[in-house]
């Protein structure tokens, strides 16, 4: 388990992030550019707040730290391609991962790819307003683009493959986002497509989820706090039915999950379009599922509570196309356009 995991397990909730959230935007700034073979870390280490560090085509070590608000990490689109190799600069924070952005107000990491890491491509830990846009995060062991503990954040036209543990694109542990927006990202062939756990406050908006074991999770995982207030809309949900084994941490098997809520209040999900989910042996399978939280010991937690289900399009998930397993009556369902549902008349 890597340092970051560690410390969100012990509960070591840090309220850091939001006072960064008062830091003001960088304006202007130098460009450094960096050959294919040069070291990022450098650039960066010599970089100002508001410096741009602009990457050529070609291959790249990564393990880059930045820990200085305002950089800009540009690339060349998938032309420019961050591969472990030589010093990895985040193992202290994060482990062995591509580019770890700690502590810091407004960096923005554009246009490159992020390949084979063991911990993750792109994350943000304690920082406010980390935009990540237009990155390939491929093949990464724990996470593709991440941010724990963070505020403002903007993850936007992201392509996120093969993670293998967790998820492609995830936003955690964090008592409010502020407004942390998931938008336009294409999420496929991952453990979750999409993962927003144990925070408050972030939009999942006009993401296509397909390949993946579960599309996009929301759940409430017993720490104090929950999770709630977020918005899950018009997003493309399809076919997600690989299939991921429990995990040592307690994790059941996933398999043709559309969206889940795992718990949680006051969560709008409405306007996705859900299809093609197929439900394996596995606990929680279908095309839209609302289930109890879990306890931090993995038994089960407070229901699903106050969510509104609305104008949701969802064909051909078995073993229903909505199901409303989350143990409260508060939860409202509207105007959703659906061939099956558990119980029965959830569907227009």
């Amino acid at each position: 388990m890597q340092p970051i995991a560690r410390i969100l397990l012990t509960g070591a909730v840090v309220a850091s992030a939001v006072a960064v959230g008062g830091q003001p935007a960088m304006a202007g700034g130098d460009s450094h550019i960096v050959l294919p073979g040069q070291s990022i870390q450098a650039a960066v280490d010599a970089a100002h707040p508001g410096d741009t560090i602009q990457l050529l085509p070609g291959t790249y070590d990564g393990g880059v730290r930045v820990a200085k608000p305002g950089i800009t990490i540009q690339g060349a689109d998938g032309a420019t391609v961050l591969r472990p190799g030589g010093t990895n600069h985040c193992l202290a924070d994060a482990g062995p991962s591509g580019i770890c952005v700690i502590g810091v107000h407004g960096v923005t990491v554009r246009a490159l790819g992020v390949e084979g890491f063991d911990a993750f491509g792109v994350i943000g830990f304690q920082t406010d307003a980390l935009h990540v846009t237009a990155v390939h995060a491929v093949d990464n062991g724990e996470y593709g683009i991440t941010e724990f503990e963070s505020t403002r954040g903007e993850f936007v036209g992201n392509w996120v493959s093969g993670t293998r543990e967790d998820a492609g694109l995830y936003v955690g542990d964090i008592a409010d986002a502020h407004g942390t927006k998931v938008v336009g990202n294409h999420t496929s062939g991952n453990a979750l497509g999409v993962l927003v756990r144990h925070a408050h406050n972030v939009t999942v908006s006009g993401n296509f989820a397909d390949g993946n074991c579960t599309g996009i999770a929301l759940v409430d995982d017993g720490q104090a706090g929950g999770q709630g207030d977020n918005r899950v809309t018009a997003n493309i949900v399809t076919a997600n039915n690989r299939f991921c084994p429990p995990s040592p941490d307690g994790v059941p098997p996933l398999q043709g999950a559309g969206i889940i809520l795992v718990g949680g209040q006051r969560n709008e999900v409405s306007a996705n379009k859900v299809d093609d989910n197929l439900g394996g042996p596995v606990p929680f399978p279908g095309g839209i599922l609302l289930v109890p939280g879990v306890t931090a010991a993995g038994g089960p937690g407070a229901p699903a509570a106050h969510n509104l289900i609305k104008a949701n399009v969802a064909h051909g998930n078995l073993p229903a196309d909505l199901i409303n397993h989350s143990g409260s009556g508060s939860n409202v369902f509207e105007a959703n356009v659906c061939g099956t549902s558990q119980p029965a008349g959830l569907c227009v």
